[in-house]
């Protein structure tokens, strides 16, 4: 019999590898264990406390810290690699995490830079990684490339760097940048998969955020932090996050409000040549950072977080970024005029002055009394419709018709069809009306232009632009599944329509083979053009003998990964209409609605609330016109744009 007296047995102690102790695992201690082999990993014993103090940038103390970070950093990168399905063979390194951040709010890019901004305090600006920068194995012709690539597809519309100095070497930018730019460039290849001849775009992430962004931080340039936020959000642009880019966005303008750069009478004293390139740079970061902020509201249907009424910045100069200091030195000390010509920031200039138009709609149609006071009116749609035809007649004029870009004409009028979409939500009482008819216009034009951009040039797509796909082709079907037949205007039988519906499906499908994530929007799609049917066979009379709402096996279908999609559209007027779609019957003709409520009381009723409503609208317009910020603000006219100068 045992000695009840005696002390427990000591447990033996686990030598468990790294990547278990990272991941908190148990593990086999053989090696390579089990959970290595099973994920297809290498099986690494665990450095030892003297390994880690001969570095001499650990201490004892931060060793567990350390530990926790590092597990963190293990759990995102194996999330980023099953959205993206890559294999990344290079090793994960050591964020500057503290070991209280959680795992929801890890999984956030943003989480982490606060985070780092903390760590850089606790640690200072001396804990640096003995791995080397990935930066500098890049050739010249490497480096051109993806300075190229991010110039024509990033810089061209958020010119917040000096991307003339940076490229040049002329600037004090820390190496943060240069990596970080390499970052986007390779996501901006036609894959995003590219990799330079021994980096991929993770590794210059990694080295960027982990070992570089603490030294950014580290500085006292408030403009320096904010643009390195900036840059943080054009990556989050290009990845598959609807959460990470509605962090990147509000986090930026949270910060630039706090500098102050939405005041003009915040900017420093224009005493020297310097400060006037300063203010210039300001006015650069502050509406880069407000066309983010805008255009993250305009996809998912959110509030801004500052509005229009409250800002009096004026909008940068239209200047080369290499010309910045001649023109500001030539001007002292008034500010320097704007060039009459095409610049490499005009094209930012036109996409402001549109995000300013999409702000006007977005402060309307999010207002908590526009479905009962401003809806049914038209005025205000008819004033946005006006400066929208101006804004795209100015912008024409400077427009390359000879290279896909975002300064294309082409693209403009996407741009220009999405902003006339949020003009209208339509719903089952106004699809058979104007909203009908200007959602078919508007969204028809925008999937097909998308999808002509495609097949022209491989153009890489942001994820904001697979969301607004989705909405504008969620939107088309809609119209239909609420309109009867009999009810539809001449718009509704345009072909166009049809190759619209196509070439959204093929849209979402190639861009479900980049973002695997992704798969649930081209699902869902593509059972909603199924079962939503566009032209009815026989004409009207043979409505009755169609079907009247979705299969039940496609509407469990959509049940199942609508919780996805309200984690990716966010967009609450577009998941409405997938709702309503999914339950509801298709709209049926006025004669068997009577049949089938033996009266038109509804109708009646729905009528007397439409009269009311346009009454309460009538007396109150004058207080909502005065209640908005005016539509044309006084910091931002039509002189201000490039090519309004004739």
């Amino acid at each position: 019999m045992e000695d009840e007296d005696a002390p427990p047995a000591k447990r033996l102690k686990s030598n468990a590898c790294q990547r278990c102790r990272k991941r908190k695992q148990k593990c086999d201690d053989q090696r390579p264990c089990a959970n290595c082999t099973r994920s297809h990993q290498q099986c690494i014993d665990p450095p030892s406390i003297v390994e880690f103090q001969s570095h001499g940038y650990v201490t004892h103390d931060s060793l567990g810290r350390l530990a926790d970070i590092a597990s963190l950093e293990e759990r995102i990168t194996r999330l980023e690699e099953s959205h993206v399905g890559q294999d990344h063979e290079s090793h994960r390194r050591l964020p500057l995490v503290p070991a209280s951040l959680s795992w929801a709010n890890a999984a956030s890019p943003f989480a982490i830079i606060s985070s780092v901004r903390q760590s850089a305090q606790v640690l200072g600006p001396t804990v640096t990684s003995p791995a080397l920068d990935p930066g500098d194995s890049l050739s010249a012709s490497e480096r051109e490339a993806l300075f190229s690539l991010y110039i024509e597809k990033v810089h061209s519309r958020y010119p917040f760097l000096r991307m003339y100095h940076l490229q040049q070497g002329l600037s004090t930018y820390p190496a943060f940048f240069c990596n970080l730019v390499y970052a986007i460039g390779l996501l901006l290849s036609s894959n995003g998969h590219a990799r330079t001849s021994r980096y991929g775009q993770q590794d210059y992430y990694d080295a960027a955020v982990t070992h570089q962004l603490s030294a950014v931080f580290a500085q006292s340039d408030r403009l320096l932090h904010i643009q390195a936020h900036l840059l943080l959000s054009m990556h989050a642009l290009f990845s598959p996050s609807t959460e990470g880019v509605i962090s990147a966005a509000s986090t930026t303008m949270r910060f630039c409000v706090m500098a102050q750069l939405h005041l003009a009478d915040a900017e420093p004293p224009s005493t020297d040549i310097a400060s006037k390139v300063l203010i210039q740079m300001r006015r650069r970061i502050f509406w880069s950072a407000y066309t983010l902020d805008r255009t993250v509201s305009a996809v998912f249907d959110i509030p801004f977080c500052i509005p229009d009424s409250q800002v009096t910045v004026k909008l940068f100069a239209n200047i080369d970024d290499g010309k910045l200091e001649t023109c500001c030195e030539d001007a002292f000390p008034n500010d320097p005029p704007s060039f009459p010509g095409l610049t490499d920031v005009s094209a930012a200039m036109h996409v402001v002055y549109c995000r300013q138009i999409q702000s006007e709609i977005l402060n309307t149609t999010l207002h908590r009394d526009f479905q009962i006071s401003m809806d049914t009116h038209h005025r205000w749609r008819f004033r946005v419709i006006e400066k929208l035809d101006k804004w795209r007649s100015l912008c024409h004029r400077y427009a390359d018709k000879q290279v896909i870009n975002f300064s294309n004409s082409e693209w403009l009028h996407m741009i220009y069809n999405y902003s006339l979409a949020m003009l209208y939500q339509p719903t089952r009482r106004t699809a058979s009306e104007a909203a009908g008819d200007w959602t078919v216009k508007a969204c028809t034009q925008a999937l097909l232009i998308f999808r002509k951009f495609q097949r022209q040039r491989p153009l890489t797509d942001l994820w904001l632009g697979l969301i607004a796909q989705f909405k504008c082709g969620v939107a088309l079907l809609y119209c239909y599944f609420a309109t009867s037949p009999e009810q539809r205007s001449p718009t509704y039988d345009s072909l166009d329509v049809s190759e619209a519906v196509r070439a959204c499906s093929i849209t979402l499908s190639l861009l479900a083979e980049r973002w695997p994530q992704s798969k649930c929007l081209r699902d869902a799609f593509d059972i909603l053009a199924r079962e939503i049917p566009l032209f009815e066979p026989g004409g009207v009379a043979a409505t009755t003998k169609n079907k009247r709402h979705m299969r039940s096996e496609s509407a469990e279908s959509l049940r199942e990964i609508m919780p996805n999609l309200e984690l990716l559209v966010v967009n609450r007027s577009t998941m409405r209409m997938l709702h309503e779609m999914i339950t509801n019957d298709f709209a049926r003709s006025t004669a068997s609605l009577t049949n089938l409520t033996g009266n038109d009381t509804n109708t009646t009723k729905h009528s007397a609330t439409a009269n009311t409503a346009g009454n309460i609208g009538s007396r109150c317009s004058g207080v909502i016109e005065d209640f908005f910020q005016p539509y044309i603000p006084q910091y931002i006219l039509f002189d201000n744009i490039p090519g309004s100068i004739d």
